[in-house]
């Protein structure tokens, strides 16, 4: 991880039954500069229809532009 060089966004879902919160936050921790964003879900994939969807677009919008 700490070989990337690129810009990176990890977003992750808080209660993600797929893989813990812990794995999230291990991955941007290893990549330097990245960015770590917290999503108030359960889904492994976050769906259109619940609220982290609109945070997870923001946030992925913000980035892109960056």
């Amino acid at each position: 991880l700490a070989k990337v060089q690129a810009p990176t966004l990890v977003a992750h879902a808080r209660q993600d039954g797929n893989a813990p919160i812990a794995a999230g936050q291990e991955v941007a921790a290893g990549i330097p500069d990245s960015r770590f964003v917290e999503l108030d879900s359960a889904n492994h994939i976050i769906l259109g229809n619940e609220p982290a969807w609109g945070e997870l677009t923001r946030e992925m919008r913000a980035f892109l532009k960056a």
